[in-house]
């Protein structure tokens, strides 16, 4: 552009009035019924990864009552213009969708943001995250996830014929999963990703808040593998785990 000692403002990727959170429940339908017990009237958004999730979820919400609406690309343009419309006009307070919702959308007070799923990179999450809290008040950012999702989002890469492309969507993905299974600041860990400096600990995520203990599990992994490893690897986890118990069962006694 040929700008000559142009103002340049440079902005960090931190922002202090979102809560980040990851959960993994057994239930994550139950997780978001609870969870939005006490915010019926808040605006929020809720992301599924696809379309027969958010319609899976949309008609749980509705069925207890919540003034909800969703969106995705199936729909047609007259839906998707009314239901985007409805949510950001307060017509409706909660909206489930996939990432197809979203771009351009200047809501300021969305309170929350749930993924149902895990996406597939941290450039993605932390964009749709970021949809929480814009007026800076504070906001939840709240990822649920199971070990369904790493599977299913492995199984998409692999559909692409371009190895290339394959190797750096796995990396991608792989950073995520970190995440998801840290123990550290959550926030220090998006900003490190995003080349950004931050403290160890911010006390505004759900591993700098909750209270847990470590534990040095190295002697159980040792007889875990040694168990496995007896068994010539040729085991499911319900027989290497009746013999670690020493169970009675004959199925344990056989192979013990």
């Amino acid at each position: 552009m040929k700008l000559e000692d142009p103002f340049v403002k440079v902005t960090g990727f931190d922002r202090e009035n979102l809560l980040f959170e990851v959960r993994k429940p057994k239930d994550k339908m139950a997780f978001i019924s609870s969870y939005l017990k006490d915010k019926k009237d808040m605006s929020g958004i809720i992301y599924a990864s696809t379309r027969k999730r958010v319609e899976a979820c949309y008609k749980y919400l509705k069925k207890l009552s919540y003034n909800v609406t969703f969106y995705h690309a199936g729909l047609s343009d007259k839906d998707k213009k009314k239901n985007q419309e409805d949510f950001i006009y307060d017509r409706k307070n909660i909206i489930v969708a996939t990432n197809a919702f979203g771009m351009g959308i200047d809501k300021s007070d969305v309170r929350y943001v749930i993924h149902i799923n895990m996406p597939k990179d941290m450039e993605s999450y932390y964009q749709e995250a970021g949809r929480a809290g814009r007026d800076g008040e504070k906001s939840d950012a709240i990822l649920l996830y199971s070990t369904q999702d790493i599977v299913i989002n492995k199984y998409l890469i692999s559909q692409s014929s371009n190895k290339a492309y394959q190797l750096v969507k796995l990396q991608k993905l792989q950073t995520i999963i970190n995440y998801v299974n840290t123990n550290k600041c959550l926030r220090a860990f998006i900003l490190e990703y995003f080349g950004q400096d931050a403290e160890k600990n911010c006390n505004n995520c759900s591993n700098c808040l909750d209270d847990y203990e470590k534990i040095d599990v190295s002697l159980d992994s040792q007889k875990i593998l040694s168990c496995i490893y007896r068994l010539d690897q040729r085991y499911g986890t319900s027989t290497i785990v009746d013999c670690l118990k020493g169970s009675n069962s004959q199925n344990s006694k056989e192979k013990i």
